[in-house]
């Protein structure tokens, strides 16, 4: 397999993938996004994660695991469970109180087949 493309969404910047494999050869990348719209949209830095076959071909289209306008997400790391479900990590900020402990952490676990197992749980 060659060098490819994970994003789809170019605008701005996407950085940061972290990589799990799956029994099948499959394989998820979960990646830091800054979407901003400017004036017409949102303005954040999302969690996304895109899933590939074992032959290299998307199974699905990005997903958003964290992102809420005016916030930030990133940090993101995933890791395979032994049912073949994963978890994803992440830190979060929204910002709200500059005095205190800003980023928090949170993990989601997704069944294999990448619906949600659970919803964002702060650890």
């Amino acid at each position: 397999m060659s060098e490819f493309r994970v994003n789809t969404y170019q605008n701005n910047w996407q950085r940061e993938p972290h990589i799990t494999t799956f029994k099948d050869g499959s394989f998820l990348v979960v990646y830091e996004s800054y979407v901003n719209e400017y004036d017409d949209g949102p303005s954040a830095t999302v969690v996304v994660s895109q899933r590939f076959g074992a032959d290299g071909r998307r199974v699905g289209g990005e997903t958003i695991v964290s992102g809420i306008d005016g916030t930030k997400s990133d940090d993101a790391r995933v890791a395979t469970l032994t049912d073949g479900g994963y978890v994803v990590v992440w830190s979060y900020d929204n910002y709200d109180d500059i005095l205190a402990t800003r980023d928090k952490t949170y993990a989601r676990v997704y069944n294999a087949d990448g619906t949600p197992r659970t919803s964002a749980i702060r650890v």
